[in-house]
């Protein structure tokens, strides 16, 4: 089994102070103390360790994986699920007008990230480790809340060269395109889904989060669905002119997101671990 942190070799130097060939490792169930005398290194340590800093050299694993993007590394045994689900959600929307297949495929992509690394946080207790770093709770809620936009313009992108390629070789089957309206509506349905499903997570944890948002995946996805002509439903929708129009919805969206970080970093700051 992985530890929870290894540090092999950590070096960094800077003019008047050089941090040289630090190494330890923290197994699970294990607690580990910090301390030494002022300028022996230790916030530099820590810093690099939350890739605060960048290192000269050296290996920092959490969970087994670098700390150097973590949460995307953990994603890359999702790659070909990825796009196994991206080319069958193209396929099944091809369908619709001005190239709008991007909407329910890049929903689902950021959703399914989302929810990985929300997974694998709760699987390996990323919480002992975070929570013993001089980094405040808030600052941890904070940082997967502004992860569903790493993830989303990630999704977005992917979805963006997987709808090239395929309208390439399916050129008389998918047309592809970039409808402003339908990257805000797609970030909207994300920020509402997510308002709702992060706090449940930091509540009661994965399993019972997993429930809720399995049911607002279905309920937003199936909008897409349903919808008649999802091209002239979100173009109308999102009509400058209307006072409740899209980008209104948006803003709400956003309004909503920054709410839902509040009740979540109360909820964290109180939790018993």
């Amino acid at each position: 089994m992985e530890p929870i942190l290894e540090v092999v070799g950590l070096r960094k130097r800077f003019s008047g102070f050089e941090l040289r060939e630090v190494s330890f490792t923290l197994e699970r169930g294990y607690i580990m103390g910090f301390i030494g005398p002022n300028g022996a290194g230790k916030t530099t340590t820590i810093k690099l360790i939350m890739n605060l800093l960048k290192k000269d050299r050296g290996i920092v694993k959490i969970f087994g994986l670098e700390n150097v993007k973590k949460d995307l590394l953990i994603q890359k045994s999702y790659l070909f699920y990825l796009i196994f689900v991206a080319l069958i959600a193209i396929i099944s929307f091809s369908g619709l007008k001005r190239g709008d297949i991007f909407l329910p495929v890049t929903f689902i992509l950021t959703y399914v990230f989302m929810q990985h690394a929300c997974y694998c946080d709760d699987k390996n207790n990323a919480h002992l480790l975070l929570n013993s770093l001089p980094l405040s709770r808030k600052k941890i809620v904070l940082s997967r809340y502004l992860s569903l936009f790493v993830f989303f313009t990630i999704s977005l992108g992917f979805c963006a060269a997987l709808g090239w390629i395929s309208e390439l070789i399916f050129s008389d089957f998918i047309h592809f395109s970039f409808p402003a309206e339908g990257v805000a509506a797609v970030l909207a349905a994300a920020l509402l889904m997510n308002s709702i499903g992060l706090p449940v997570f930091y509540t009661f944890g994965y399993s019972k989060a997993r429930i809720v948002n399995v049911i607002l995946f279905i309920g937003i996805f199936n909008a897409f669905l349903f919808l008649e002509s999802a091209g002239k439903f979100i173009a109308n929708f999102f009509n400058k002119g209307s006072l409740f129009s899209g980008y209104f919805v948006l803003i709400i969206a956003f309004f909503i997101y920054a709410l839902s970080y509040s009740v979540s970093a109360k909820i964290y700051s109180k939790r018993e671990f």
